[in-house]
């Protein structure tokens, strides 16, 4: 089911996607070094595709994430691989397609790899791409959620624990939620929360299950911010957070 006046904005928002407007492409080794290194601060989740050493059209897909970026070196160091099997699939001077979501962008890069340390764990060490896109994502609207009207969300794992926050803005595909404190045990990009319950600010409850996409510690605030992102959402609830997002939309709107 589709509500009407999100179905407008969107249809809107395509619109503006076929003049182009939505996408950059950074060439500069400055600018490049700048981004990479946003995502290795804030523990983003990337995803990784490149063709496998068999018949030379199977495509090895895994996640991993940005550890350290040499601007004067140009080279970026990424964490170990899932699955673990793809740690010692890297072939010498093999490309590697890298993508990631972050705070409503959409980044995507091609590098080529060098080598691979396997102690204590792996890291792999990949040149610098020689260009980097951005793509502004406009299929969900996120939603900045004030602290007149909070909406508090609890995340539960088996191995990390429950934690509980506030959310700082909302989407019909995920969330970001402020946290007191540095949580332990300290997350880990990709981990699974297979309870996310969300308290709406008139009161309803939303379940669902989501998956961290990023997470970032600031010490002066001394606060913990989790990005993370809806994997399984009944229709009847997801229907409901659509129309939460939607009178939220219609009073942002109204102040203008």
């Amino acid at each position: 089911m589709r509500i009407p006046f999100i179905s407008k904005l969107l249809e809107r928002d395509k619109e503006r996607q076929k003049t182009g407007t939505p996408k950059s492409v950074h060439h500069n080794p400055k600018d490049i070094a700048t981004s990479l290194k946003k995502y290795a601060e804030a523990n983003t989740l990337v995803e990784g595709e490149m063709i496998s050493d068999g018949n030379g059209k199977e495509v090895v897909r895994f996640t991993s994430g940005i550890i350290n970026v040499d601007a004067d070196n140009r080279t970026i160091i990424f964490d170990a691989t899932h699955p673990d099997e793809v740690n010692t699939q890297f072939l010498p001077k093999s490309n590697v397609k890298f993508t990631l979501s972050h705070l409503g962008v959409r980044t995507q890069f091609n590098c080529e790899y060098q080598y691979s340390i396997d102690s204590p764990r792996y890291e792999h060490l990949f040149s610098f791409p020689k260009g980097i896109e951005h793509i502004q994502l406009r299929d969900a609207f996120r939603i900045r959620i004030s602290t007149i009207n909070p909406v508090r969300m609890t995340l539960e794992n088996n191995d990390k624990g429950t934690h509980s926050g506030y959310v700082c803005d909302l989407s019909a595909t995920g969330a970001r939620i402020q946290l007191q404190k540095l949580i332990q045990p300290q997350p880990h990009r990709g981990d699974i929360y297979e309870h996310c319950y969300i308290t709406l600010s008139d009161g309803q409850r939303i379940h669902a299950s989501c998956q961290l996409m990023h997470w970032q510690y600031d010490p002066k605030k001394d606060i913990t911010l989790l990005g993370v992102q809806f994997l399984q959402m009944d229709a009847a609830i997801e229907r409901k957070l659509n129309r939460f997002l939607t009178d939220l939309q219609r009073k942002e709107r109204s102040k203008d």
